[in-house]
Order: structure tokens, then sequence, then C-alpha cells
């Protein structure tokens, strides 16, 4: 699936469900994440990629920068990851994501319909 159809899918869940989504550019810096979701005090950094596709290195290091000031970030290729993360932001529960990094760099993605984070095997419960 297309990175675009990704988008269109959380922007129209996003409005569906009440969670406030920016658009996140940033004209000095690159390789910020893609949108900033608002929800009830919570807020989650969300990068989007085609289905397969992964953050490029520099993207990765900038979201450890962010994770390591405190902020939650997250990523994903897929419609139902997009659901967890908003679904998570619904029931008020932290969205689960790594700490570290898995062999091929990649943390905190979340998992395609397993309702899981990769490596972390964390699970919602229901």
């Amino acid at each position: 699936m297309l990175e675009s159809d990704i988008e269109a899918y959380l922007v129209n869940r996003c409005k569906k469900l009440g969670v406030h989504r920016d658009k996140f550019s940033s004209p000095q810096k690159r390789n910020v994440p893609d949108d900033i979701l608002t929800f009830r005090g919570s807020v989650i950094f969300l990068e989007l990629k085609a289905t397969g596709k992964r953050p490029s290195e520099a993207q990765q290091r900038d979201h450890w920068r962010r994770i390591e000031a405190g902020a939650c970030v997250l990523w994903t290729d897929s419609v139902e990851g997009v659901d967890i993360v908003l679904y998570s932001m619904l029931a008020q529960r932290p969205v689960p994501y790594m700490a570290r990094m898995d062999a091929g760099g990649v943390p905190y993605k979340v998992d395609d319909g397993s309702r899981r984070v990769r490596k972390g095997r964390v699970n919602f419960g229901d």
C-alpha cells in the first residue's frame, strides 16, 4: 500500500475518532516524523511508510533524539498499525514502543494487525 493511501486512512480515522492531527514539517530540519497526533493530553509523533518500507537512518536518528527527550515516536507501514495507535489513544493506554533497537536498527514499529509491537511483544489484552 502506498504511503499516501495510509495517510488518507489516518486523516479519515482521526476525523471520525476526534483525534487532532497535524501534518508535521520543518523547513530547517529534514527527517522529522510525518504527523503529530493529540488526544486528551497524549501526544504521539507518527511516521508513515509505504508497505514494506522503513524509516531511513537519518529519520531513525531524529526519532531516537525525540524518544530520548521523552516523546513517543512510532512508525507504521499499514492501516492496521494506524488503528493500533489511534485506539491506544482513545483507550488512554500508553502506546507501547521499543526502548531498544532490534537487529535491523529499527525500534518502535507497530506490527501489522497483530496488536503487538515488534520484539516487545506488548499485547493490548483484547
